[in-house]
């Protein structure tokens, strides 16, 4: 039915929108918030793309998907729980540069994995052996750890996060 469809659809894109505003708003980042380099989608169960930001850099469109549907082969939808966080930035899977950072954490409905949130953004201070940044990431526990070729998924924030590296 064309008016259900588009009442839906319409949800879709506010979700979408409004998780875009919140990572714009929590990056603290000018390349995220000026430049608009980041993009905000909602996946089903599956990976599949159900909704992607109206404004999203041409180089995310389409990628969230792909990114998802191999961080899933690596963690089985029936080995995720309420929590975890999905994490990459392995240009060979997601958008082609160490400084571009997806983001996938499951959505669960009384219990059973229904979707997944996902967010990619081009963060300054990863990709590169910057002195500083090294810095701040030995002064504080390793809760986030982003290397090449490694893709990281964190559970319940404080646990220890399991690496798969990708050959």
């Amino acid at each position: 039915e064309p008016i259900t469809r588009e009442v839906l659809w319409s949800r879709l894109l506010s979700i979408v929108e409004e998780s875009e505003s919140t990572l714009v708003r929590a990056s603290f980042s000018p390349i995220v918030g000026e430049a608009d380099d980041h993009s905000a989608a909602l996946l089903d169960r599956h990976g599949n793309l159900l909704a992607q930001t109206p404004s999203a850099m041409p180089a995310f469109i389409g990628i969230l998907d792909h990114t998802a549907r191999v961080l899933l082969e690596h963690y089985p939808p029936a080995t995720l729980q309420p929590g975890d966080v999905l994490t990459t930035n392995d240009p060979w899977i997601c958008c082609g540069h160490l400084n571009d950072l997806n983001v996938m954490r499951p959505i669960f409905y009384k219990g059973e994995l229904v979707a997944f949130a996902a967010n990619t953004a081009h963060l300054t201070d990863i990709g590169g052996q910057i002195r500083e940044f090294l810095e701040i990431l030995s002064s504080r526990p390793k809760l986030l750890e982003v290397l090449r070729g490694e893709l990281l998924e964190i559970r319940n924030q404080f646990a220890t996060p399991r690496r798969t590296t990708i050959e």
